[in-house]
């Protein structure tokens, strides 16, 4: 598993909001907060979800999710992504 962190670009309708993210290659998800996932809109759960963390032990809640583009070092992925959102 490796981890660094980078600048990124996330794209959706026309938005686009640079966030530094933390990539870790043994996640099997991608998660945004609740906060930044309300600056380019995301769809909440009906019923929110308890999720395990990478760090022993934490857990965050699960409360919807989105779909966009993720641009990094001014490469844009060829696939849309689907983020899950947690609290905060």
């Amino acid at each position: 598993m490796v981890e660094f962190e980078k600048k990124i670009r996330v794209r959706k309708d026309g938005r686009v909001v640079e966030a530094l993210a933390l990539f870790d290659t043994g996640s099997r998800r991608s998660y945004f907060s609740k906060a930044f996932a309300e600056k380019i809109e995301y769809e909440p759960r009906k019923e929110p979800k308890e999720i395990p963390l990478a760090v022993k032990g934490k857990n965050a809640i699960l409360i919807g999710d989105t779909t966009v583009y993720i641009e990094v070092e001014g490469y844009i992925l060829p696939e849309r992504e689907i983020i899950g959102v947690v609290e905060d």
